[in-house]
């Protein structure tokens, strides 16, 4: 048997996935969990997703070991050590998940000598424990649910959850480095000039599109979502601003995956260029695509085909910087990239207008940003830049002592 999971667009435009089998019906017990748990709880899309990939591997596990998960746990015989290694195995091993979402068997998972980094694991068996123990507390609910059965379910759920790699820290991750150099920067853009010799998109319509894109992303810096899920109407031309708003789940919106805006609404103001670049693409390239009339979102696909004219899908964009990756391989660039990119540059600005405070720096870039005041993602974002600082002022530290200490 195989497994998929399956994205469906709800009459009310709302994204929904389900783990689907080879004749696309759902698997009762994960849709009902991702029901009543995941969605139910107020939990996005991409964790309704996660969730579903992760409870697929270990439904996968268990037809190669010829398990039946609902039956053993209704007996009582719960998964072994040897079983729970299996999971962990199957966790850690890389999957070969395709963006199409297309089934993943487990002997190729098996295969793939590549490992998924501790942080997918982690995330993947978080998942498989409060999916296991959620099933477990609803099919024992009204049969043998007593204070040792609670106690097997509970040990159960621990087991699966000691076998976690530790993930390595966000702040370290960023410290090493998210964001491109101001030369990788001059780079891309020389690149992505419209009618640049040098650009690898077909016509100058298409160009100017991509290079809008890629420069919203780095001027403002906010997620890819957010930039997809413009509207025409999100931006004051009167007074040079944009608003980031949220337009989850519209009906009209013939993307299957709906692009979201997960950070805080906003108001950003646009410089006199942006803004003049925005209104040339809507007056002069967009309104010349067919269709593109039949939506407000302001990037829209130009190449020919059943798509002409939608909005520009989340994949869309993810096909943008595989071409500027393959025209210039000694970058790896991809949007969010550019979110951290933009967190150095205001980092480097701030660090030469010395008239604000520290906490002023960090509230208006947790505004900038659509963060929560007090949020740690500040943090997180700034940790590279605060790297190099340290970096310097240790190496000047270190050469003052070699002049103070030098042997003659």
């Amino acid at each position: 048997m195989t497994f998929r999971v399956k994205t469906f667009v709800r009459p009310d435009g709302e994204t929904y996935p389900m783990l689907v089998d080879e004749h696309g019906m759902p698997e009762f017990y994960p849709t009902y969990f991702i029901t009543s748990q995941i969605r139910g709880g107020g939990l996005s899309l991409s964790s309704m997703e996660q969730h579903l990939y992760s409870i697929m591997i270990l439904y996968k596990m268990c037809i190669a070991n010829s398990i039946d998960l609902e039956g053993r746990i209704i007996s009582l015989e719960f998964l072994s050590i040897r079983e729970l290694d299996e999971i962990r195995d199957c966790c850690t091993r890389r999957s070969g998940r395709p963006q199409n979402s297309d089934a993943i068997s487990l002997a190729k998972m098996r295969k793939k000598r590549k490992g998924l980094a501790g942080n997918t694991q982690y995330t993947y068996l978080t998942c498989i424990a409060t999916y296991v123990k959620w099933l477990s507390e609803l099919l024992l609910a009204r049969k043998r649910f007593d204070l040792s059965t609670a106690k097997r379910i509970g040990a159960l759920y621990d087991a699966i959850l000691i076998r976690r790699s530790i993930p390595a820290p966000k702040t370290i991750d960023n410290a090493n480095g998210k964001g491109i150099t101001k030369e990788q920067e001059l780079r891309l853009f020389q690149i992505l000039r419209p009618g640049s010799v040098e650009n690898p998109f077909s016509n100058f319509g298409l160009q100017f599109r991509n290079y809008l894109f890629v420069k919203m992303l780095r001027a403002l810096g906010p997620r890819r979502g957010e930039v997809l899920n413009l509207c025409i109407s999100d931006i004051d031309f009167s007074s040079n601003g944009l608003y980031i708003v949220r337009h989850n789940d519209v009906i009209d919106d013939p993307r299957k995956r709906q692009p979201k805006v997960k950070t805080k609404e906003r108001y950003l103001i646009l410089s006199d260029s942006l803004i003049a670049e925005i209104r040339y693409y809507i007056i002069e390239i967009r309104k010349r695509i067919p269709n593109s009339r039949r939506h407000p979102y302001l990037f829209v696909v130009h190449k020919s085909g059943p798509t002409l004219g939608r909005p520009l899908s989340i994949s869309g964009q993810e096909q943008i910087f595989k071409v500027l990756a393959k025209k210039n391989p000694d970058m790896s660039i991809h949007a969010h990239l550019l979110r951290h990119t933009w967190n150095d540059r205001y980092s480097e600005v701030m660090d030469e207008n010395q008239a604000n405070s520290s906490d002023e720096i960090e509230q208006w870039r947790n505004l900038l940003q659509g963060w929560a005041q007090g949020s740690k993602m500040s943090a997180l974002y700034n940790a590279r830049h605060i790297q190099r600082k340290a970096n310097e002022a240790s190496l000047k530290a270190q050469n003052e002592l070699e002049n103070r200490c030098r042997v003659s």
